[in-house]
């Protein structure tokens, strides 16, 4: 397949080859490619008429349903730059996204039903809190000063046509067209700005790895994470765009809803982050499902289970695994078809050959085999920065064009990579250097554990000290005594959590993974009320 330049290019392709090939299914909705390339067009020309220059930002505030591609798409057109607002964040995380992209277009799904939300006045207080966002286009009923998506987008505007040729010429590979806000787990999220070069160099390599025993053009996906999430945004929708294949998109993860949408639509290829498998194995009704139409099952964010793992493999379909981050727009390493067990579940397999990875020490050295060092990235993939922050870009990507990962990880003589933790999470008892994702795994080899992480806190005698939470399987029981004869048995006495707490549920980010951040502050407020 020739190599497109641009995000939208490959979209074009597949309206004029593929024209009546499903490409976009939410609820009733079945969009061909022909109609997700006009409605693209249409809503680029609707950009153009509220004045967006190129370089402007744009914003959807929507789950994943169909119109938020049109807006990135367009946006990529017209030579803005788009990103994504999730319907759960608070009206304080909306003013600080706001006020740090500083859009001047906002696109506005009205209400949601499963946040039982309006936004209507937290868009309001944006808007006035923001003089330079200039027009909301809201999806659903508009409100005085607004327009309706559904009404503006039905009009073709010839008179543009000219205007969005010229736009179109002007945009070039290396131009921004994506910002995707980090989690924020260790601090304020940062935007990372990523170029249609970015998004294309990683997607190119990870089609052939998600799409493994797919004839070309065969192939469907299921979309259930959030829009402003890298899995969202890149790894599964723009992997549907590039390779001209459906995505069948859900606005919320339900276990239930989500199997029935694969056996229903034949969904192929399930990419998931660990919580949503072990949140579907739960359900009673599991085994009456039909999942033998999928070929791949992938996941990341978070390390497996080994007992997800296997039943998995049970299934015949090929695993995958791998790591990447926000800021290199995906997926940089990759687990093999017929990977053992124990490789899925310790190791995030291999660079792939496109792109560069260097496990570096304190000194700025590379790491000997099998010592722990950060991992360093260098490719096209590798974001341009961050936006409106230079000091985190200058710390973060280093001469050379590497991007320092902030991930600690050893690498062993046949190139598998297995992360240690984060270099944020570590913490140093009694002197000695500890990796929380070291435990965690030994942990999960309980085979009643379901999830566990594990957050420093004070001690008198070591400084700090690990203790560990943890969700078992649900129905099933998990013994502090028998944890912590594990974690004696598999690791040094310093690493040990002196503490165990188990918990029917622990807190999660948006995106499956734990939120270990709130778990930092819970337990510090804890000890400053006992103080």
């Amino acid at each position: 397949m020739a190599r497109e330049t641009l995000i939208w290019h490959y979209l074009k392709k597949w309206a004029e080859e593929r024209p009546d090939k499903e490409a976009l299914i939410f609820g009733e909705k079945r969009v061909t490619f022909r109609q997700f390339y006009d409605t693209t067009v249409r809503t680029a020309k609707l950009l153009l008429s509220l004045g967006v220059k190129k370089g402007d930002r744009i914003f959807t505030l929507s789950a994943a349903r169909d119109e938020w591609l049109y807006h990135y798409m367009a946006a990529g057109m017209v030579g803005a730059i788009w990103y994504g607002l999730n319907p759960r964040y608070t009206a304080d995380e909306f003013l600080y996204q706001v006020k740090d992209a500083g859009p001047t277009v906002g696109f506005v799904v009205r209400w949601y039903d499963f946040v039982q939300r309006d936004y209507k006045d937290d868009m309001a207080a944006v808007k006035e809190a923001n003089p330079g966002l200039k027009h909301l286009v809201v999806i659903g009923d508009p409100w005085e000063g607004t327009l309706s998506w559904e009404q503006e987008v039905k009009k073709d505007r010839p008179e543009l046509d000219e205007e969005l040729k010229k736009r179109m010429a002007e945009v070039d590979a290396d131009d921004p067209t994506l910002i995707i806000y980090t989690s924020g787990t260790t601090g304020k999220p940062k935007g990372a700005l990523l170029s249609h070069r970015n998004i294309i160099a990683a997607i190119e390599v990870e089609a052939k790895h998600f799409m493994v025993d797919h004839e070309p053009g065969e192939g469907k996906f299921l979309l259930h994470f959030p829009i402003n999430h890298v899995a969202g945004a890149v790894e599964i929708a723009y992997a549907c765009i590039y390779s001209g294949v459906p995505m069948v998109l859900m606005d919320k993860f339900d276990a239930g809803a989500t199997l029935a949408a694969i056996a229903e639509e034949k969904i192929t290829v399930l990419g998931q982050v660990p919580a949503m498998f072990l949140l579907e194995f739960k359900l009673p009704d599991f085994d009456t499902y039909d999942l033998s139409s999928i070929k791949n099952y992938v996941w990341a964010g978070a390390a497996a289970p080994e007992g997800m793992v296997k039943r998995l493999a049970a299934t015949g379909a090929t695993l995958i695994t791998g790591y990447g981050q926000t800021e290199n727009a995906g997926f940089i390493t990759y687990s093999k078809p017929g990977d053992s067990v124990d490789d899925l579940v310790k190791t995030v397999g291999r660079c792939a050959p496109a792109f560069e990875i260097k496990i570096m020490d304190n000194n700025g050295k590379e790491a000997p085999k099998g010592e722990v060092g950060e991992i360093w990235m260098k490719g096209d993939l590798v974001m341009k920065g961050y936006w409106n922050n230079p000091s985190a870009t200058a710390e973060t990507v280093v001469a050379g064009g590497w991007l320092r990962s902030g991930d600690l990880a050893t690498i062993d003589e046949r190139g598998y990579i297995t992360i240690v933790g984060r270099t944020k999470e570590m913490f140093k008892s009694g002197g000695y250097n500890v990796y929380p994702r070291e435990i965690e795994a030994v942990i999960e080899r309980h085979p009643n554990v379901a999830f566990v992480t594990i957050v420093p806190i004070p001690d008198e005698t070591w400084q700090e000290v690990g203790k560990a939470f943890i969700m078992p399987v649900p129905g099933t029981e998990v013994k502090e005594e028998e944890l912590r004869e594990l974690c004696k048995k598999h690791l040094a006495n310093y690493k040990v959590p002196k503490e165990f707490e188990v918990r029917p549920f622990l807190p999660l980010l948006p995106t499956g993974k734990i939120n270990r951040l709130a778990l930092v502050a819970e337990e510090k407020k804890k000890r400053e009320d006992k103080a």
